[in-house]
This record gives structure tokens, sequence and C-alpha cells, in this order.
């Protein structure tokens, strides 16, 4: 789909099996809205690799992600550094629009991106030299994650009810992981404090350990971690070994807002740090399953993305 309307071109990347606010209905016209100030091609990849490619093959300086965290994640790991992002969250959880004060409604932020106006600049993290935006994490958060993508992927009534329950499935898929028994894991720590620079080595156990650059996550739960993902520094939020009963009160503290002790949930801020666990694990981010392995380099890339039609970062 192409349109002569505008002056500059953009490639608007859809994916197609996205749920939320109106994703299929109401593409067409954003794609007009979009059109009255930019030339717009409309890819939607059939596969990550075929994403990848459309992103990385076009010339455009404008790149709109039309999906949930999932389609953020794969442009920005394709994106060149001349390019500029926006965003039409229309998928599940859309953890990142919230984080950049976009409403819910595409058609919305659409008439905002043909607006025009300044982009902002916000940070990114990498893990084994991967790119994500959300938080990611180990443990609890993991699983909850890989349970949510697994009912996507299955065909019939389980994949219809997930996309039925929308951002609701993540806590539901959390409430069931905490009220099954599941161990602590052992994580060996390294990380480079923000205040100061020391470098620090320990070992914890922990149900479940997040980075945190922006502070949504499992559609629209805030983590209690100061975070924002523009000033350079990123959080290491530790939930700490403790009783059944214990964790499923304190994730209800979270569900409703309400503040966490600081021995249940212990938040450590850093520039880098390294994740080493005895036996593979889940790292997740971005509402997708980056890699399995049994070490985690975390890096922070201070404003290497650019946004357009976000408001002011919330904190």
């Amino acid at each position: 789909m192409h349109s002569s309307a505008g002056i500059d071109t953009a490639l608007l990347v859809h994916n197609e099996r996205a749920r939320g606010y109106g994703a299929h209905r109401l593409l067409q016209r954003a794609v007009r809205l979009l059109a009255s100030r930019y030339d717009i091609v409309v890819a939607a990849p059939a596969s990550p690799a075929a994403l990848a490619d459309a992103v990385a093959g076009s010339r455009a300086r404008l790149v709109i992600a039309a999906g949930g965290d999932g389609t953020v994640h794969g442009v920005v790991n394709a994106l060149t550094d001349a390019a500029t992002l926006a965003i039409l969250p229309t998928g599940t959880a859309n953890d990142f629009a919230r984080e950049l004060g976009l409403p819910r409604d595409p058609i919305r932020v659409a008439a905002r991106i043909a607006g025009g106006g300044a982009d902002r600049t916000v940070d990114l993290l990498t893990v084994n030299g991967r790119r994500f935006c959300t938080v990611g994490g180990l443990g609890l958060v993991a699983h909850t994650t890989t349970v949510v993508l697994d009912l996507k992927a299955t065909p019939g009534a389980l994949r219809f009810a997930a996309q039925a329950l929308g951002e609701s499935v993540y806590r539901l898929a959390a409430t069931a992981a905490l009220l099954r028994p599941r161990p602590a894991e052992t994580v060996r720590l390294r990380y480079r404090e923000a205040e100061g620079g020391r470098v620090v080595e320990r070992e914890v156990r922990t149900h479940s350990l997040f980075v945190v650059n922006h502070r949504m996550c499992g559609g629209g739960l805030c983590l209690p971690t100061g975070s924002r993902g523009d000033d350079g520094v990123f959080e290491l939020a530790i939930v700490h070994e403790s009783s059944r009963p214990r964790l499923v009160a304190n994730f209800a503290r979270l569900s409703r807002g309400a503040p966490i002790a600081p021995a249940a949930l212990e938040v450590v801020r850093v520039t880098e740090a390294v994740l080493e666990t005895p036996l593979p694990t889940a790292f997740v981010a971005d509402g997708e399953l980056l890699e399995r392995a049994t070490r985690f380099e975390l890096r922070m890339l201070p404003g290497a993305l650019r946004i357009r039609g976000a408001a002011a970062l919330l904190h």
C-alpha cells in the first residue's frame, strides 16, 4: 500500500496477529491519517526474519511499529541509527507505549505522529548484544511470559481465550505461577553501581530478578523501582527467596500499586551487569523469550533510540 500524499517516506510494519484496541479495523484509518504527512509503505511480515529484512532494507527515516511490544522489539533490533521509531499500540500489553505516555487509541497516536513535533530520545538495554526496550528478567517473570507465549501459539480455544483476555492474561499467568511450588534460583551477580561506580559481586537466592529500564510490565503493572528510560541507568529488582504466601501477598500489593517492603524487593541502580546461573535459564524482555543461557551480559545504550509522538516519560 502506498500513498503519494506525503513528502517523506515512512515504513509502517504491521503485525497482523496483534490484538488490542481495533488492531485490524483501525489500521486503514491510521494509514489515512499518516498519509496526510508521509508517503506510507505498509509491510506485514510473516516472521521475525522477514520483519528484520523489511526494516533493515528500508530507506525510510521513520519506521512505525503497529503492534505490541514484540513488534517494537523486532523493529528496534533492525532499525538503523539514522531512523526514528513511532509506535501504534495494537498489541496485548503495549508496555513500552504506556511508559512513553502514548494514548491507548492508535487513531489518536496516528494523529499525533502526523502532526509532527519534536522527537525525544530514550535509552535502550542489551542482553548478550540484543537490544530491548521494556522490563526483562529471569525466574517467575520469565516463566509467566513463556506461558503466555505458549498460549498464544496454541491453536484453538486456548489461543482464543488468551487473545480475549488481552493484557489480563499476564496477571492470570503470574498468579498461576505463584500458586505452583517453584524453588528460588541461585543467581551470581556482578554489577557496577550507578552512584560511585563501585563493582560489586554477590550471590542471591531469588524467585524473580527484573532488569528494569522502564517500569511498566505485564500489561500495565508498574514496578516500584523509580526507573526512567532517559537517565543512562537501569535497575536490578531482586525478589528475594520467601514463602509462597508472602510472594502471593506481595504480588497482590504490586497489582494494587501498594508499597512493598525493601526486604522483599531489593532495587539496585547500575550501569552494567552480568547475571550467571548454574543451569541454562530463560531471559525474557519485550514480551518475548530472548535467550536460554547461563550468562547474561547487560549493557546500557544511553539515548540510543529516537521516538516520534511520545509525551514526556512517566516517572
